[in-house]
């Protein structure tokens, strides 16, 4: 019983912080870090999210389809839009983000340093470089994959363990890598089910 009250009051405080559809399943350790408004990140029904973390940043969007699985220790961050189709499967330790995080420039690296350890002032996100992330529906990515800013991949593809991801992957494409290249092209009308 107390497992199941556990759990209920974690669903409800992250349903605080962002949209969730029905049956979403988050572990003890998942996070969801939200400074822009709570529409921003959006869950879609029946997603488990294990011990994971979703960051969106003030101007950022999150999004994550129907059936989505995210396995233990991935990182969702969003200084601009990350979307997730649906029906999608992130291994241990996924890393996403849509922007470097930090400017090139290193005066102003050392600026938004001292800032945040002198006075607690969080670093502008915004002088960053950075470009939405799409990622479509019945998409793989293996574990301890990269998936850096701008980048696009297709319905369908896989991404191989530990692979950098930097350009697009075409839809039923499997890339493997660093930086990722394509390796095999999926025959997808083989493939039970496949729309």
């Amino acid at each position: 019983m107390m497992r199941g009250l556990a759990a209920g009051y974690r669903r409800k405080r992250l349903a605080s912080l962002a949209v969730i559809g029905s049956h979403f399943e988050p572990t003890f350790g998942t996070a969801i870090r939200n400074d822009a408004d709570r529409q921003a990140v959006r869950i879609g029904r029946h997603v488990a999210v294990l011990d994971s973390e979703l960051i969106c940043y003030a101007k950022g969007h999150i999004t994550i389809g129907d059936y989505c699985w995210i396995s233990l220790r991935a990182q969702i961050i969003s200084s601009v839009s990350v979307s997730i189709g649906s029906y999608c499967m992130l291994a241990r330790d996924v890393y996403i983000s849509d922007s470097n995080e930090h400017p090139l420039d290193p005066a102003a690296r050392r600026r938004q340093t001292v800032a945040f350890l002198e006075q607690g002032i969080p670093p502008d996100r915004s002088e960053a470089a950075a470009s939405s992330v799409s990622i479509g529906s019945d998409v793989w990515i293996g574990e301890r994959a990269i998936i850096l800013k701008g980048v696009t991949i297709g319905d369908g593809a896989v991404v191989a363990a530990g692979a950098v991801v930097t350009k697009p992957v075409p839809a039923g494409a499997m890339v493997a890598g660093n930086p990722a290249q394509i390796v095999k092209q999926l025959d997808m009308a083989k493939i039970e089910g496949w729309k």
